[in-house]
Order: structure tokens, then C-alpha cells, then sequence
């Protein structure tokens, strides 16, 4: 689903500054746009006298995070699996089922997902000044985010890298601006209520594009079709699960043995290092989307049509060139990674508390960028077992590290044993990659 990345890549080819930009502002929010519009409204509202006690804001600031946690965690399955369903459908010239299915999908991925908020927050006291709009607040931001999350999945098979960028600039206007006209009385409920309020205007306005775009039809034969997806694509879908797990897990596990807040502990020596970390790989991101998968992209079409409709010398060739872009691609990805890690280091090194956890947890941001940038390779050429394999040993050695080593050190190393376990299993299996997709489809 690389769609949007092969329009932003013909558009940096002009080499025209006011384009090249734009392009690289569309993949910036294509990658990371939900939580760069979270973000950036924060650090606004923390530069306006807001009226709200300093632990209010401390514990409206954990919501957010636990919500981003627990909305990538927990919605991981349905995640891969989405991906992988309107893939199929797209690839298959169905893109009107597929969107038939997203529907569906956020309809009851919303439901469930205030549901599920509204459920558990009402189990917990709230400190803050309007708790019952709290709650009301936390659980229509949490449905909220977790549509766009789906949205952003479908949407990235448009071209309209210009108007994706309006509709998030709309919704964080319109988020920062409920926030800074809430009434002082609702405290930090009026903020998250403008958030939900902007997280909703952007899955509208992606919804909108999409609804531009193509049209409903409503499929046949869906039980097949969904159970044959779930069977096919399982490695798939727990691969994703364990790659989102395993940098969760290392945050949680400091949050609870040395952090404090509370109902929502956080452990803010890391916690800050780690978003500025995880900040600086964002780069790595949107190269990946605009020139290392349009590449791997458009060679793995090559090989694939290759299989049924060309001589043995010329498969065999195009097998070489994918392994090629892939060394390439990866190895980029990798320097992009490291010039963007050094970059920041260079501007943050002097005003970081611990600069122990702050070179760990860059070194584990890179790291997983890296494994996620490779893993999303393996999936091109159907290796879901190597890439499940790897994102395992990423969660079980960020599981078992972070019970001996200091915050950042075992996510870090746990990152690189990913990496190192994805190049070798790819390489064993490079020689033989033709024979396995062929008797696959065969």
C-alpha cells in the first residue's frame, strides 16, 4: 500500500524546494500524524496560562500516553490484519470491498473502543476537576484515535498528499483552539474533549478522501474471506503484534517499578529521553516511504509477474536486484537512522538530566526503526514467518534484558539481537526465495 510514497517520490524528483518540502511534510504526517498532532498541541497549551493545577495537567498528560499505548497495543491484531485484507482487495482490483471493510471496521473498532474507556475509566477515581467529563472526554478521544489509526492505514493508498495535510492541520487548529477556549471550570477535561474533537475532524476529513475516492460495495462470500485472511497472514498479524509490544513493554515495565504519578506512573528521566528519541527516527520513516519502499515496491511487482511469465535466467535476475535493493534500501534507511540520531545528539546533549538513558534509548530508537523498516521488506516477499521470528526475539530479549539492565540499555540491545536475527534468516533464505513463492501459488 505504498501509493501516497510513489506520488511524493515524483514529486521530490522535480527538485524544486517548495516541492520537495511539501512532500516531505505530506510523508512526515502519513507517518506519524495522529501523535505529531497531539504533540504539537501540547507544547502549545503548555505556553498559555491554562488555570489548571500542575498535577492535573501531569495526570492529563499520562492519559494521553497510556491512550496512545494502549490503542497501538491493543488494536495491533486488528491492525495487521486490516493492512493485510485491503491489501489483498486493492492488489485484486476490489479497493470497493476494501472500503466496505474499513467502514465496518471503524464502526466497531469505535464502539468498542469507547466501550472499552468508558468501562474502565469508571473504575478509577479521577484527579482531575470535572471527572464525569473526563471520563466522557477520555473515551471519545480514545474511539476517535483508534479510527484514524484505520483511516491512516487506507488512506495511505491515495495520492492527495496535500489535502491529508490540510485535514491534519485543520484538526489540530481545531484541537488547540477548544482547548484554549475551554471553559476554565472543566479544567484538563476541556482539553481532552478538544482533542477527541480534532482527532474526530481528522478522521472525517480522511474519511472524506477516501469516500472521494472510491465507493462502497458491499462484499460476498465475507466468513471465507476473513477466515482465509486470518489463517493465511497469521505470522503476519503476530509478528506486528510483537514489534508493537516489545517498546510498550520497556516503557511500562520503568513506568511501575521506578516511576511515580500515581493511578498513571510515569518515569519521566526516561519517558522524555525516549520521545525525543523517538522523534529523531521520524526521517528514517518518511525516507522509507517515499524512496525505499516505492523501490523494493517496484522491483518485488517485477519479480512476482517474473514467476509465471519469464525464462529461469531472467527470474533469476530479477531475485539478485531485490536482494540488491534490499542491502541498499535497508543500509539507507540505516544511515538516514544514524544522521538523524547523531543530529539531535548534537542540539540535546547538553540539556539531558542522564545522558546515559538518553544515548540508550536513541540507540533503541534506531534499532527498532531499523527492525520495523526491514520487517516491512519481509513482508513484501511474503517471509512473515522470518519477520515474525525476529519481532519475537525483539519482545522475549526486551522482556528478559530490561529485568537485569538500566532503562534504555536491554530495549536497545533487544532492538539490534531483531535486526541481526531478521539479516540472517533473510540471507539463508535469499537463494531459495524464488522456489518458496513459487510453490506457494503454485
Amino acid at each position: 500500500m505504498a501509493g501516497i510514497g510513489f506520488e511524493l517520490k515524483k514529486i521530490v524528483r522535480r527538485r524544486e524546494l517548495s516541492s520537495t518540502m511539501g512532500a516531505m511534510l505530506g510523508g512526515l504526517f502519513v507517518v506519524a500524524g495522529p501523535w505529531l498532532l497531539t504533540i504539537i498541541t501540547l507544547v502549545i497549551l503548555r505556553r498559555w496560562e491554562t488555570g489548571v493545577s500542575s498535577s492535573e495537567t501531569l495526570f492529563f498528560q499520562s492519559a494521553l500516553v497510556y491512550s496512545y499505548g494502549a490503542s497501538l497495543v491493543l488494536f495491533a491484531p486488528l491492525h495487521y490484519f486490516f493492512s493485510r485484507l485491503a491489501s489483498d482487495l486493492i492488489w485484486e482490483k476490489r479497493t470497493p470491498e476494501a472500503f466496505w471493510y474499513l467502514n465496518v471496521f471503524i464502526v466497531l473498532v469505535g464502539l468498542g473502543s469507547f466501550l472499552f474507556s468508558w468501562i474502565l475509566v469508571g473504575l478509577i477515581p479521577l484527579p482531575v476537576q470535572d471527572p464525569q467529563l473526563f471520563r466522557l472526554s477520555w473515551a471519545l478521544f480514545f474511539a476517535f484515535l483508534n479510527g484514524v489509526w484505520l483511516l491512516m492505514l487506507f488512506v495511505s493508498t491515495l495520492k492527495w498528499f496535500t489535502k491529508i495535510l490540510v485535514v491534519f492541520a485543520l484538526g489540530m487548529a481545531v484541537g488547540t483552539a477548544g482547548a484554549g477556549l475551554s471553559p476554565v471550570s472543566w479544567g484538563s477535561a476541556g482539553w481532552l474533549l478538544s482533542l477527541a474533537v480534532g482527532q474526530l475532524g481528522v478522521a472525517a476529513g480522511l474519511w472524506g478522501l477516501c469516500r472521494q475516492a472510491f465507493h462502497s460495495q458491499r462484499p460476498t462470500n465475507r466468513r471465507t474471506t476473513l477466515r482465509k485472511v486470518a489463517k493465511s497472514n497469521s505470522p503476519l498479524i503476530w509478528g506486528g503484534v510483537a514489534y508493537v509490544l516489545a517498546p510498550w513493554f520497556d516503557k511500562a515495565w520503568f513506568w511501575w517499578t521506578r516511576g511515580s504519578g500515581g493511578l498513571l506512573p510515569q518515569f519521566p528521566p526516561y519517558d522524555t529521553t525516549a520521545y525525543w528519541a523517538n522523534l529523531a527516527v521520524i526521517p528514517a520513516w518518511v525516507y522509507f516511504v517515499i524512496f525505499a519502499e516505492t523501490d523494493f515496491a517496484e522491483v518485488t511487482h517485477q519479480f512476482l509477474f517474473a514467476l509465471s511469465r519469464q525464462t529461469l535466467d531472467q527470474i533469476q535476475n530479477l531475485q539478485v536486484r531485490l536482494a540488491l535493493t534490499f542491502k541498499k534500501q535497508w543500509g539507507n534507511s540505516a544511515l538516514v537512522i544514524l544522521v538523524s540520531l547523531l543530529l539531535e545528539h548534537l542540539v540535546l546533549e547538553k540539556s539531558v538530566s542522564d545522558p546515559g538513558i538518553y544515548l540508550a534509548a536513541l540507540a533503541g530508537a534506531g534499532f527498532q526503526a531499523l527492525l520495523g523498516i526491514g520487517v516491512s521488506f519481509a513482508y513484501y516477499i511474503e517471509q512473515y514467518s522470518t519477520a515474525l521470528k525476529a519481532s519475537a526475539v525483539f519482545l522475549l530479549s526486551t522482556v528478559v534484558l530490561d529485568l537485569f539492565l538500566p532503562p534504555g540499555a536491554g530495549y536497545a540491545l533487544a532492538g539490534f539481537l531483531g535486526c541481526l536475527t531478521l539479516a540472517v534468516l533473510l540471507s539463508r533464505k535469499a537463494r531459495s526465495l524464488t522456489r518458496q513463492i513459487f510453490l506457494k501459488y503454485s
